[in-house]
């Protein structure tokens, strides 16, 4: 099965993190968020990846090649416009006109057996299979009603279909499993959304679209708030990541050692961390970062090369990359790149 991962968007609301890359190379736990996206696609068999680009595209083509090293193949579809995720479906039809394709967006977290999906996919014989949610936010995110066989009844609290009864209210997950007739759905060359255009239509149509509801980890990486609550369930072992971060050196660990930790933390290759500085809880510290003498670090992200002054006191934060904060600072729920 081939796979298309939906890159192109512009992730404003996790601004300024996003001033200067795109939202699927944010770093979770020093990971980008489309690393562990196509380890997740990897260990389920699926190797064979599409990434749809728009915005500062180069940072995740250099960053993953043609994907050889990952053990997968991975190709580029470029779009000068923003398409939607329709449009983007159809700009590579002739990519994924063979059989059976997954699309899935590249800012998410998930916890997934895609057997049990495909499986339930080919029991309905569905033309489109939804990966959905029962989440007391449905309304937030735009609720899909689905009736107890899992026939999709509603898009967006849109009366279609003819099974208005007894419904189920869902959340969709950002994964679905599609059949290459899709394509046929969908306009060319012009921007156009799938649960807001494609998906009504199939249903006026009598086209079967099915959701299948996991109960798994799930998380959208799409604001701050968000992107915080997704370290505290790593740190805390609700969520696996699909690729792990790489195990310190023998000589970090030392360095570490003269650091008060206070668990859960996790800290990445070559600090430089100065006499009583206190680390934790739920902190993650980057790459060869600098954390001067008696300097408090507490419930924040930092990423990769930053320094920090003597005697500074970081809380509820995120700080982005080559960021330089001098002695003596106080942060409290900041944002700063």
């Amino acid at each position: 099965m081939k796979a298309i991962i939906l890159a192109a968007g512009y992730g404003d609301r996790l601004r300024p993190l996003t001033n200067h890359r795109p939202k699927v190379m944010i770093p979770i736990v020093n990971i980008p968020i489309l690393e562990n996206t196509i380890a997740f696609l990897s260990k389920n068999n699926i190797r064979n990846i599409m990434i749809n680009t728009h915005y500062l595209p180069d940072n995740i083509i250099k960053y993953f090649g043609d994907g050889s090293d990952r053990g997968v193949r991975i190709r580029y579809s470029h779009e000068n416009e923003i398409l939607g995720t329709a449009g983007g479906i159809k700009m590579v039809e002739d990519f994924l006109r063979d059989g059976t394709f997954l699309v899935i967006n590249g800012d998410i977290l998930i916890d997934l057996d895609l057997k049990e999906v495909i499986g339930f996919h080919q029991l309905k014989r569905s033309f489109i299979t939804m990966v959905l949610r029962e989440d007391e936010k449905a309304d937030e995110y735009g609720p899909i009603s689905i009736n107890r066989e899992g026939k999709i009844c509603r898009f967006l609290g849109k009366p279609e279909g003819p099974c208005n009864d007894n419904l189920i209210k869902t959340m969709f997950t950002g994964v679905h499993i599609m059949e290459p007739g899709i394509l046929n759905e969908i306009p060319h060359g012009r921007y156009c959304g799938t649960t807001d255009e494609v998906y009504p239509h199939l249903l006026e149509k009598g086209l079967p679209v099915y959701g299948y509801i996991t109960s798994d980890y799930w998380k959208d990486i799409g604001t701050h708030h968000r992107y915080m609550e997704a370290h505290k369930d790593i740190l805390n072992g609700k969520f696996d990541m699909y690729i792990k971060p790489k195990r310190q050196k023998k000589r970090d660990t030392e360095k570490i050692r003269a650091t008060k930790i206070i668990p859960p933390v996790m800290i990445g290759d070559n600090p430089s961390i100065g006499e009583g500085v206190v680390i934790g809880p739920y902190t993650v510290i980057g790459r060869n970062c600098i954390l001067e003498k008696g300097t408090t670090i507490e419930e924040s992200i930092l990423w990769d090369d930053i320094s920090i002054g003597s005697n500074v006191k970081i809380s509820n934060s995120i700080i982005g990359s080559g960021v330089q904060i001098p002695d003596l600072s106080s942060l409290y729920n900041e944002v700063i790149t």
